[in-house]
């Protein structure tokens, strides 16, 4: 899992990077490691540049409904939906 969290580090500080990195670092996080802080850190991170992406928030509430974090999912629909409206 090292050289994966490596290769995550690498691919945020990339210009060409996108919501896809942040999913599959997270779930890998998740579903290898049983690491369900850690992927939730990772999501969140992701959240401050992808929270008007759509396809973002809905693998991210998949991960919370996944996991029972209702009070995060809770706050992730409210942000993301706030965000969209904005627009």
């Amino acid at each position: 899992m090292v050289p994966a969290r490596k290769l995550f580090i690498l691919a945020r500080k990339s210009k060409a990077v996108t919501y896809h990195s942040y999913v599959a670092a997270a779930l890998m996080e998740y579903e290898n490691n049983n690491q369900s802080k850690t992927a939730s850190k990772i999501f969140t991170l992701g959240m401050a540049d992808y929270q008007t992406v759509p396809a973002y928030a809905c693998q991210y509430l998949d991960f919370l409904a996944a996991t029972n974090d209702h009070n995060s999912k809770n706050r992730c629909t409210l942000d993301s939906t706030d965000d969209v409206m904005l627009m």
